[in-house]
């Protein structure tokens, strides 16, 4: 099994596109049996960031960046070089990653009505899984990792209906014959 784990950036409304005028959704492709693995480099970088109160920070780009939520008893440069750290992980171990853009101005000057960027940008990046799991571990599917909010529910949603119909734009090759709950 391929996990991929997305997150996203940038607003979903199209009222003001020039506030937010990207939505951009990456994932991260891990295969299911290495996990153990990288979960242990992540535990050795972020054990120089103890917990907070006896909870633990959570390791969120956006709150870490920001120095919110816990993060802001580390200076500026430190959390910097934590993200860094993170990054150059991903690079060491040449863990491939997806993402999908919707420039929110140009929909809104082309479309009355633009979907949802939260759902264009999942197929889009859902697409790219899919070529790349084709192409690099044709034995194994996938499935995506996302939040809990209800852009999010919907998204598992819209899988569930790729898996068993075909992407909205064809390009999903694999169905699963198999019910997914």
């Amino acid at each position: 099994m391929i996990l991929a784990y997305m997150d996203e950036a940038g607003g979903v409304s199209y009222q003001r596109p020039d506030k937010s005028r990207f939505f951009v959704r990456a994932a991260v492709l891990v295969r299911e049996n290495q996990i153990g693995t990288y979960q242990e480099v992540v535990k050795a970088i972020c054990s120089d960031f103890p917990t907070r109160n006896g909870k633990e920070l959570l390791f969120h780009t956006h709150k870490i960046f920001h120095g919110q939520d816990g993060w802001q008893q580390w200076a500026e440069q430190r959390r910097r070089e934590l993200l860094i750290g993170m990054a150059e992980i991903l690079v060491a171990e040449n863990v491939p990653i997806v993402y999908a853009c919707v420039d929110k101005k140009k929909m809104v000057e082309k479309y009355r009505k633009p979907l949802n960027p939260h759902l264009m940008t999942f197929v889009q990046c859902g697409e790219m899984v899919e070529r790349w799991t084709h192409q690099h571990a044709k034995e194994h599917m996938w499935i995506p990792c996302v939040g809990s909010n209800d852009f999010n529910r919907e998204i598992e949603e819209l899988f569930v209906s790729c898996r068993r119909f075909g992407s909205p734009f064809g390009w999903w090759e694999r169905k699963w014959d198999v019910a997914i709950s």
